[in-house]
């Protein structure tokens, strides 16, 4: 917007500045001057506001989320997973916490993917894994990471959309 702005006060001051010289009709260059005002404001607008954005950058503290899913390694997931609620906290890295085995209805076929679909690698035998109550499949750093860097994702499944928002965390 702000290069928009810009290139449009140029572009009047620029036509108004040549075409002002080249008229001799005072009734026209008035008119031309006032143009010229105008671009004049614009563009010290757009760097006021500009000034402005800078110094003051919108602030977001780091974000919590909590959600659901059943932790294991890859190789010996099963079908009737144990969920844990966990503390998602963003960061570099993300980090998360359990707090404990969560009562929830385990998903009636885990799914069966080898790869992880957020971030597109192999699951590894010894690879840790979250199982989501939807029953999709992803690597524990990645479910994470999701859950706290999508904006308006509410903790919700990358394949499925179904939420995997911990129950105490519903309002």
């Amino acid at each position: 917007m702000r290069r928009r702005m810009a290139a449009l006060a140029f572009v009047f001051f620029l036509s108004s500045w040549v075409v002002s010289w080249t008229s001799s009709d005072a009734g026209e260059k008035t008119i031309l001057l006032c143009f010229e005002w105008y671009a004049i404001v614009l563009l010290a607008v757009g760097v006021h506001l500009d000034q402005r954005r800078r110094r003051d950058p919108p602030k977001e503290g780091p974000k919590e989320v909590s959600c659901v899913w059943a932790p294991c390694r890859f190789d010996l997931r099963q079908s009737s997973p144990e969920f844990h609620s966990f503390e998602v906290k963003s960061g570099d890295p993300v980090s998360w916490t359990s707090h404990g085995p969560t009562p929830l209805v385990a998903p009636s076929l885990v799914g069966d993917l080898q790869t992880c679909l957020c971030c597109l690698d192999d699951f590894d035998p010894d690879s840790k894994v979250a199982i989501l109550p939807c029953g999709h499949i992803f690597h524990q750093e990645c479910v994470a990471a999701w859950s706290v860097l999508q904006v308006h994702s509410n903790c919700r499944c990358p394949t499925c959309s179904h939420s995997f928002l911990a129950p105490h965390a519903c309002v």
